[in-house]
């Protein structure tokens, strides 16, 4: 399993070409769907990972007894 954490201090149209293209060399290396869920409710997070290729997938029961949306990508 691979966890990884973004976070932006400072958003820019240029910061965001820069993720995009990490995003686009690490995808060509990591070919195996991807799942992502949010840690909390935020519109932000959802704008985010459905413009980077992100889909709705289902639902889970967190840990934490919290049911989260979980989002897939494929390549």
């Amino acid at each position: 399993m691979y966890l990884t954490h973004l976070r932006v201090l400072r958003w820019s149209p240029s910061t965001l070409r820069k993720i995009k293209s990490d995003w686009a060399v690490f995808r060509k290396a990591v070919t195996v769907p991807l799942f992502a869920s949010p840690m909390h409710d935020d519109a932000r997070w959802v704008k985010f990972v459905t413009m980077m290729g992100w889909h709705p997938f289902s639902h889970v029961l967190c840990q934490d007894g919290i049911t989260r949306p979980l989002y897939i990508h494929t390549v």
